[in-house]
């Protein structure tokens, strides 16, 4: 057994598998994207699959080296 921590500083990353329905998800983070401004500000999504990074998004002014809360 490994002593690793989990989740790291470098997620591996891969695209979506075959079996992930992709307009679902494209939807899913439009819907996050949308999302009105008096319920807050989302600046970043990602997801996750199988351990492995497989999307992201980012606000505006927001890419991956944009330190966040």
């Amino acid at each position: 057994m490994t002593d690793a921590t989990w989740p790291t500083a470098d997620w591996e990353t891969a695209v979506l598998a075959d079996d992930v329905d992709d307009a679902a998800v494209a939807r899913a983070l439009q819907q996050i994207a949308d999302t009105p401004p008096d319920l807050g500000t989302t600046l970043a999504t990602i997801a996750i699959h199988r351990g492995r990074l497989v999307v992201e998004q980012y606000g505006a002014q927001t890419d991956a080296s944009t330190a966040l809360i």
